[in-house]
């Protein structure tokens, strides 16, 4: 399983919408194998939920997000846990 988190300074970024780095983790059988910091546009929601996509996690964990960038992840099949 992937997972990815938004993350700022070190921490789960406060809104997903404009964040800029995401951490991705690979997990198996409960345990990491596998993680890389990986950078996001931050822009605008088309961008960020297409370089989201990009990265393949089936759940993203982040702050707060705002519906329509929920409605784009979804469509890409992520679950979001904010």
């Amino acid at each position: 399983m992937r997972v990815a988190l938004t993350t700022w300074n070190g921490r789960i970024s406060p809104v997903l919408d404009v964040a800029r780095q995401a951490l991705v983790a690979d997990v198996a059988n409960g345990c990491v194998v596998g993680r890389r910091e990986e950078s996001l546009p931050g822009t605008e929601r088309p961008a960020q939920a297409a370089r989201l996509a990009a990265l393949a996690p089936e759940v993203l964990i982040c702050g707060a997000i705002t519906q329509p960038m929920a409605d784009l992840l979804a469509a890409t099949g992520i679950r979001v846990i904010p």
